[in-house]
């Protein structure tokens, strides 16, 4: 090199030094991630701070304009909002950052965005859905090399196939435990460990001949290593469930010595629940030493356990109605056994409460979570809609850049024939432009019948929800408990309270499912017919044939018991005290196999004579008209081009005239599962 260039070789140096030695973006990056994660890990210890943490990145990476980082802080805070049980800022967090992560396409920010929406669908038993949300997350997870999440999102997985496909659900167990081990994250190792832990607990149920040692050793060794890396645990509601797991192992498997380890197991599972209030664990604990009493016949013991857990949750800030009602449900049993009917009242009464407050906080976040999906459901086909109306912007754009270049070189080249091609562009173009106001108009009127359908749906469903469960039928099962204990037949009060406590339980859940097994339907109008043979004092008889139909068949819940309770009502309750009361109910398969066909057949006095009562008795015939209105709408949205579905209900007379009862027949659709 010359000499005379050296020093401006020195000045470029310098220069390259100066402005390397400034702040580099991936230092604000680490400090984004650093808060996030520390929010993040807090969630279970100390809410505040972990959502002033993640606040505080999310904003940091705004001001930075990250958009990736911005879209894992959404993410994560849809998470945090879902532990907190607000869904609504839980789903507009999972919806902004998915749709950020997909306008920005990264890898990154797609996975968390699949592992939020994926973990929100599960929180709203939309478990096929949230399945392939996960599924989406942990490719891409797989795609970055994140192994942490990768094992978490897998053990997320493995625990929704449970019950559903068990060589998937051991799949991504492995997969967790393998790929946790390439880490030194002490949570994601013990969520994943959790998740294959659960595999050997079910083997060894449904495999007695199985030896529990290796279900055993495994949780001890968990248990160890939590133990060793408790500190780097940030989910604590994870570590009590390892205790609880190994005591239940010992419990279901005893042998000489394994009591006191019982109990040793089970007294740490309780101490982390009531540490960090993880509420469906300690009510699993408490009452898993519940049953360990009742099992040594300390009926004391048990009595006092549950009596502690009572006064433990009625301590917290919120109370957890739910468990206030188990505990109160225990004690009434307890009291069974005792012969204590005395205490059994006050158990009782307290129970009915508090079950009734924890079925009106449910219903109510039910309607939230409904209102919740229907919204994003919205919102998504909104964006849906302006994102093809901005590609045919951008289409159209270019359209004209072209347009304006075929006319320019026409008037260049070919002057002559610049008339016929200047009517042929404006033709395409006017063509163009009706079919894009066609499109447009075809997008809006499917957005308004898609609308309007889930609105009526909704409608729907909620109407059905209040036939079902109307006051007068409720106020009718309440007296009729309360006339039991009065004339002191407790044994019918307990069968009539839990048939009741049962029907309502059937309701609530199937009001949840578009299809229900048949055999579910028979059973839940077996408990309701049931209850009413109990009521009236069994003044009828009833039969139910399922004969001719093929197993497997699904139909649409509840739709054949508001026509069952009109039969009894109606039919046979007014009968005289000389005629004994009979009910035919038959399921068949049409010819075509497009519907199940539902016979419902009464002896009872017939509609003409049920008619002339109706002043009478105008609040029962409003509800028929309610349960009959919805269930003819019901009928009639599954409706389609091959089959009609509905039902008939008509008086049968002898000949010579004399009333029979009364038939009615519903037409159902099914489906073959």
């Amino acid at each position: 090199m010359p000499y005379t260039k050296i020093p401006v070789f020195l000045f470029l140096l310098c220069f390259a030094f100066i402005f390397g030695c400034k702040d580099k973006p991936v230092a604000v990056d680490t400090k984004i991630s650093r808060l996030r994660e520390l929010g993040y890990s807090l969630r279970f210890t100390d809410t505040l701070k972990s959502m002033t943490c993640q606040q505080n990145a999310l904003s940091l990476a705004k001001k930075e304009n990250k958009a990736e980082e911005i879209s894992i802080c959404y993410s994560l805070l849809s998470l945090s909002y879902k532990k907190k049980f607000q869904t609504h800022y839980a789903q507009l967090y999972a919806d902004s950052s998915y749709y950020l992560a997909k306008q920005i396409k990264s890898p990154r920010a797609l996975a968390y965005a699949y592992l939020a929406t994926g973990l929100l669908k599960s929180f709203f038993s939309e478990n096929d859905q949230a399945i392939n949300q996960l599924i989406l997350a942990y490719q891409h997870f797989k795609q970055i090399n994140d192994y942490k999440n990768i094992a978490r999102t897998a053990a997320e997985i493995s625990y929704l196939y449970a019950d559903k496909d068990i060589l998937k659900e051991k799949k991504y167990a492995l997969v967790a435990v393998n790929t946790a081990e390439k880490t030194d994250a002490a949570d994601e190792k013990l969520y994943a460990r959790l998740a294959y832990g659960t595999i050997l607990i079910t083997q060894k149920r449904n495999n007695p001949v199985l030896s529990a040692d290796t279900a055993i050793n495994y949780f001890k060794e968990t248990i160890r290593q939590i133990e060793q890396h408790s500190d780097k645990i940030y989910t604590k509601s994870n570590i009590p469930i390892a205790y609880l797991n190994l005591a239940v192992l010992y419990f279901e498997h005893p042998f000489p010595g394994s009591e006191p380890l019982f109990l040793q197991q089970l007294d740490k599972a309780l101490v982390f629940t009531r540490q960090y209030n993880i509420r469906n664990v300690y009510r699993n604990s408490l009452g898993l030493k519940g049953e360990y009493y009742i099992r040594k016949e300390d009926y004391a013991g048990a009595e006092q356990l549950f009596k502690e857990g009572i006064a433990y949750q009625k301590s917290m800030p919120y109370m957890d109605y739910y468990t206030l009602s188990l505990f109160y449900g225990a004690l009434k049993n307890l009291a069974i056994k005792q012969q204590d009917y005395k205490n059994y009242a006050l158990y009782d009464t307290a129970f009915m409460k508090y079950n009734a407050l924890a079925y009106s906080e449910s219903t109510a976040k039910a309607l939230q979570n409904a209102d919740v999906r229907f919204e994003s459901a919205q919102k998504a086909k909104t964006i849906s809609t302006l994102e093809k109306e901005n590609k045919l912007q951008r289409t159209n754009k270019w359209f004209g850049y072209g347009t304006a270049g075929l006319l320019a070189m026409g008037l260049l080249f070919m002057f002559r024939s610049y008339y016929f091609r200047q009517k042929y562009y404006i033709q395409n173009e006017i063509l163009f432009r009706d079919k894009q106001k066609t499109a447009e108009m075809q997008l809006q009127l499917e957005k308004l019948e898609t609308a309007a359908a889930m609105s009526a749906k909704l409608s729907i469903e909620r109407r059905l929800l209040q036939s079902q469960i109307n006051p007068h039928f409720v106020f009718n099962a309440l007296g009729n408990i309360q006339s039991f204990v009065l004339q002191h037949d407790t044994q019918n009060a307990v069968t009539y309270l839990a048939k009741f406590s049962k029907l309502m339980r059937q309701i609530l859940e199937f009001t949840t499912k578009e299809f229900i097994p048949l055999a579910d339907e028979i059973d839940s109008l077996k408990n309701y017919i049931d209850m009413q043979q109990l009521r009236l004092n069994h003044s009828f008889e009833y039969t139910i044939t399922n004969e001719q139909t093929a197993a497997g068949i699904s139909i649409p819940p509840m739709l054949i018991q508001p026509f069952i309770e009109n039969a009894i009502e109606h039919g046979l309750k007014p009968l005289p005290l000389s005629k004994k009361g009979k009910l035919s109910i038959s399921f068949s398969a049409d010819a075509e196999q497009t519907a199940i066909s539902c016979t419902i057949i009464d002896n009872g006095v017939g509609i003409d004579f049920s008619m002339l009562n109706k002043e009478k008795k105008d609040i029962m015939y409003q509800h028929k008209s309610m349960a009959t209105d919805i269930t003819r709408e019901r009928l009639q949205t599954m409706t389609d081009a091959h089959k009609t579905y509905g039902f008939i209900i008509q008086e049968m007379k002898s000949e010579q005239g004399e009333t029979l009862g009364t038939k009615a027949v519903i037409q159902i659709p099914f489906i073959k599962t």
